[in-house]
């Protein structure tokens, strides 16, 4: 089985479940989704790192791969100095 194969058994997998506990949810009267959503979450950031593996770029980390990328960036480490000297 070929890797976007099996990426998209997986996918259509969690979505069948996410959509069923849903639907339970809703025939039992409860006032959350079963867990649901945070399963679909769950499956996104799966998603966002397999994307990551393959091209680096994430949309989910981007912020703290963002971060992480000006911590070792010895300009911004300088500005962020000056900044904080001129913000006083």
């Amino acid at each position: 089985m070929e890797q976007h194969e099996i990426i998209s058994e997986i996918t259509k997998s969690v979505t069948e479940g996410v959509e069923r506990r849903r639907r339970n949810a809703g025939f039992s009267g409860m006032h959350g989704d079963n867990g649901a959503s945070q399963s679909e979450r769950e499956l996104n950031c799966w998603l966002d790192g397999i994307q990551f593996a393959k091209t680096g770029k994430t949309e989910t980390y981007k912020d703290l791969l963002q971060k992480l990328e000006n911590e070792r960036d010895p300009d911004y480490q300088e500005y962020q100095r000056l900044k904080q000297k001129f913000e006083k």
